[in-house]
């Protein structure tokens, strides 16, 4: 014992100095052995976490893998099962694809209503064909959008021509993508979602439709003037037969179920392929009736999509901070160049209390509404020129003239084209606040046009671009700057009545007018929609 105590005796430095150089050796050791201990843990929550985000990202985006995709069937809250197919989309956080019902699964054409029968007419070799779409829900926010999404599907009409039908709704959870969250290190966990929609399958739309006739030429590239003579814009006719069936839709919107769009564009529009039939001359006889009177009508059923952004048909402006939570809204679910005065910063103001009675209970309540209206005007316009009025300028010929034809040619394209078919062509421009704020642009035949005599003949039915000035008049009756004036969407359905009447010779039967002499038995419809909030979270699948 004593000659150990001895060997790190102060008095012997040579012990001491072994014994110190041992000490610092196992000392070194460990700290290497810790570093190493260190790095095999980063190494090996690298790996777990790349494997994580493998899985997360072949979920958040997943671009059509098979192996998770294609075949897969999913059956959804009412029963229906269907088998996914090939992507025809994709956007954001969402993906479409193809869908087939599973032969021997349940019936998937029971929820399917009148329209979807119609469909098989063409051929009963087609297979019938649906859209699923595929939304990744990486919050929880982006899950309470697709259950209103949902909601507000299920809450209007059902079977409406002109209101695309939600088929099916489907929420599937990935808990093996559960993590423990790193920051505070508590162990949150965090579930990743997916949400499927079925839809009717419609390729057609109406910015394709657009597209494919060239309506939008630039005037100053000579690859696309020669596409002048291929430019086919809609007749008279076709355009007042898809506004009519748009407004239709809107109207069913907002008189049964007490529910804004908020999102009316050409984008939001598909286009059903109904069969080619011919003008009957209406009740009106032939007055202001087109061509001969015997013009092929519409072929396309006009679609209403897109219910993401909608809501009741009025917000209150008791706050700033409410009106400041619209206009953010606003710009952030809606397009610029449709989008009302209103709901740009500085449009509106909340009520105060040294307004009279009358104005607080005006301008204290925003009516998206006539938000609504607005919009319908912008696709209107954009119709029959290609895009919103509010983001185009009607272009210049080379012969600085504007919209000149060849008068030779007066004959071509079914009695209404002309020449270089340069009428009614618009250049793009930017959209800016002060252009909103400014007028709808007049076509440049107006100051030449006699509105009491030409607008009713074929020099304005719309196929060589010119349309008759009526149709601008009531273009500006909906995109009206004051919101307090603005008309309602019942005002714009009668006032829209009158001038198909004027214009086409024919009285025109809305589809609401059509159903009120056929009995309804669909209590859902006779609902009391006042509070819409309560209404989207009663809906059971919610």
């Amino acid at each position: 014992m004593n000659r150990r105590h001895s060997s790190i005796h102060p008095n012997n430095p040579i012990l001491t100095s072994i014994h110190n150089s041992n000490n610092n050796s196992m000392s070194f050791l460990y700290t290497i052995l810790h570093y190493l201990r260190l790095c095999w843990n980063s190494i090996y929550n690298f790996g777990s976490g790349l494997f994580q985000l493998s899985n997360l990202t072949s979920i958040i985006f997943n671009h059509n893998n098979s192996n998770n995709n294609y075949g897969k069937i999913v059956t959804f809250d009412n029963g229906m099962q269907v088998r996914i197919g090939d992507k025809i989309a994709e956007g954001g956080f969402s993906f479409v694809f193809e869908a087939f019902p599973v032969e021997d699964g349940i019936d998937g054409g029971r929820r399917e209503g009148s329209r979807k029968s119609n469909n098989n007419n063409r051929g009963h070799s087609l297979r019938k064909k649906y859209a699923i779409k595929r939304i990744n829900c990486s919050d929880h926010e982006l899950i309470q959008s697709c259950r209103h999404e949902a909601g507000v599907h299920r809450s209007l009409p059902q079977n409406h021509p002109h209101l695309m039908e939600l088929l099916g709704l489907k929420f599937e959870c990935y808990d093996n993508i559960k993590y423990s969250s790193l920051e505070g290190g508590g162990g949150e966990h965090k579930e990743y979602n997916v949400c499927y929609m079925l839809f009717p399958y419609i390729p057609d739309s109406l910015r394709r439709e657009i597209t494919q006739r060239n309506l939008l030429l630039d005037v100053n590239e000579r690859q696309q003037q020669q596409l002048y003579n291929q430019r086919r814009p809609f007749s008279t006719r076709e355009v007042l037969q898809l506004f009519g069936g748009i407004l239709d839709g809107v109207l069913a919107m907002h008189t049964v179920a007490s529910i804004s769009h908020r999102d009316i564009k050409l984008e939001n529009v598909l286009l059903q392929s109904t069969a080619v039939g011919r003008s009957t001359g209406g009740d009106g006889g032939g007055r202001g009736s087109y061509g001969d009177g015997n013009q092929t009508s519409c072929k396309h059923t006009p679609i209403l999509m897109d219910f993401g952004s909608a809501g009741p048909l009025t917000a209150n402006l008791n706050s700033r901070q409410q009106v400041l939570t619209i206009i953010e809204n606003a710009a952030q679910h809606t397009t610029m160049s449709y989008r009302p005065p209103e709901l740009f910063e500085g449009g509106i103001r909340h009520a105060t209390s040294t307004s009279n009675s009358s104005s607080v209970e005006e301008e204290g309540v925003l009516d998206f509404g006539k938000v609504d209206v607005w919009m319908l005007g912008c696709v209107l316009f954009g119709m029959m020129h290609g895009s919103s009025p509010f983001e185009v300028e009607f272009a210049r010929t080379n012969n600085n003239e504007y919209g000149s034809n060849s008068s030779s040619n007066n004959n071509n394209n079914g009695g209404g084209g002309g020449g270089m078919m340069t009428e009614g062509l618009v250049k793009i421009v930017e959209c800016t606040n002060l252009k909103i704020l400014g007028e709808v642009p007049n076509p440049p035949w107006a100051a030449k046009a006699n509105a009491t005599t030409d607008y009713n003949t074929t020099k304005y039915d719309g196929r060589n671009g010119r349309y008759p000035l009526a149709i601008y008049d009531f273009i500006r009756f909906m995109i009206h700057h004051d919101r307090l004036t603005r008309p309602d969407i019942q005002q714009v359905n009668q006032r829209f009545g009158m001038l198909y009447l004027d214009l086409l010779g024919e009285r025109r039967v809305g589809y609401s007018e059509k159903r009120a002499g056929e009995d309804d038995d669909d209590d859902d419809d006779e609902r009391v929609r006042d509070d819409f909030d309560s209404l989207i979270a009663s809906r059971d699948f919610v």
